[in-house]
């Protein structure tokens, strides 16, 4: 419990100046969104970066330290840091029953919309490398945040998608459309290809009782309890399996040897 009390305090931490970032961009502080996003590069390509360098330096470092990192660490941007993340949990967690974990879809429809993600990194990378098109603004919810003082029919209904999809599904935007999650995914499977050990959970069958609890708790929605050793490249690393689990030293975050 010691290290979800640490990971709502990091994530309370970041929500709040991911707030004081909004404002800045609203003050003129900062002068845009982007400049400071680490999914800038993804939506507007390198070209798109070049031409204004300079602007997205804090962007660059940023995204380049979460990718790179989590190729030894997998996804803990999404669960420590990621400010849509931890506004999505929250909501989720308002509106569940206390005490009672919502039925999920299978995980053969869970990998299947899976590849959605996928597809929008594509999308975004093709439309913005050759064709100079950033598409994925119109969608963004960083765009949509640092703009309410002119927004648009079209920022409305992304909100009010956003809004009641997280109260009725777990991190739906981190499983199926978040386009930076997919490229930490990728570099994820870049780290397997050159063979450097990646924090996964280790599930102790000799300790387990197979009581699937993990399975219910994950956020993900990963199949935990088949599995030894946890390779899904979705795994956030929130812990919430760890925590959840009625027996001590069943389920283990831990690099291979």
């Amino acid at each position: 419990m010691k290290r979800q009390v640490l990971r709502h305090t990091i994530q309370a931490v970041f929500f709040l100046l991911t707030l004081y970032f909004i404002y800045s961009i609203y003050t003129g502080i900062i002068a845009v969104a982007h400049s400071v996003c680490p999914n800038s590069v993804v939506c507007f390509g390198a070209p798109g970066v070049l031409n204004n360098f300079y602007a997205f330096v804090p962007a660059l470092i940023a995204g380049l330290v979460i990718l790179i990192t989590s190729m030894f660490f997998g996804r803990y941007f999404c669960s420590y840091v990621c400010f849509f993340g931890t506004l999505q949990e929250k909501s989720y967690q308002i509106f569940r029953k206390k005490g009672k974990l919502k039925p999920k879809i299978s995980h053969l429809y869970e990998r299947k919309l899976g590849v959605i993600k996928y597809l929008v990194l594509l999308f975004t990378l093709v439309s913005a490398l050759f064709f100079g098109i950033h598409y994925y603004q119109n969608f963004c919810p960083v765009i949509v945040a640092t703009s309410l003082n002119h927004i648009s029919w079209q920022d409305i209904i992304i909100i009010l998608i956003f809004t009641v999809v997280a109260f009725f599904s777990s991190r739906f935007w981190c499983r199926f459309l978040c386009p930076f999650g997919a490229l930490m995914n990728v570099f994820q499977y870049l780290g397997n290809i050159l063979r450097i050990p990646r924090l996964r959970i280790h599930r102790n069958m000799e300790v387990c009782i197979d009581c699937n609890l993990c399975n219910k708790t994950c956020p993900m929605n990963i199949n935990i309890s088949e599995v030894e050793i946890v390779e899904n490249v979705n795994c956030i690393h929130c812990g919430e399996c760890i925590a959840r689990c009625p027996k001590n030293m069943a389920l283990l975050e831990k690099s291979p040897k």
